[in-house]
């Protein structure tokens, strides 16, 4: 079974493949375009009866919010981009070969637009929900 910090430097490694995105492993941190990496919850009598643990994350895509319109175009674009973003996740070797995770599977988008504040500055923003079992 991985821990966290491993699917964690996991799921960083692979969002790092896509140019231009900033990617923090500590939700407190931005600089857009950025994604945030948000442990979920973990159940850990998951698959198997306890032969594994199931995760699940928030990858939460956040923009500056300095243009309202410049903030929909880019934020647009990383929704566009949906299927890359789950792509790059799902085909990073580590996440889905045993030595990070067993398998990774992006769930859902959502969220779109949503309103986020961090440390008083408003961004806004996409969810991707991703769920690993390890």
């Amino acid at each position: 079974m991985a821990n966290l910090e491993t699917i964690v430097d996991a799921l960083a490694d692979a969002l790092e493949q896509i140019e231009g995105l900033y990617v923090f492993k500590v939700p407190a941190q931005v600089h857009t375009p950025c994604a945030q990496i948000v442990p979920q919850k973990v159940d850990f009598a998951g698959t198997m009866g306890r032969g594994c643990e199931d995760w699940e994350f928030v990858i939460r895509i956040l923009i500056s919010t300095a243009s309202q319109s410049a903030a929909q175009d880019e934020l647009f674009k990383y929704f566009g981009q949906a299927k890359d973003i789950k792509d790059v996740i799902e085909n990073h070797r580590p996440l889905n070969d045993g030595s990070a995770a067993d398998t990774v599977f992006v769930k859902t988008a959502e969220d779109y637009g949503r309103l986020y504040e961090v440390e008083g500055i408003p961004y806004r923003g996409i969810e991707f929900i991703v769920e690993v079992t390890a």
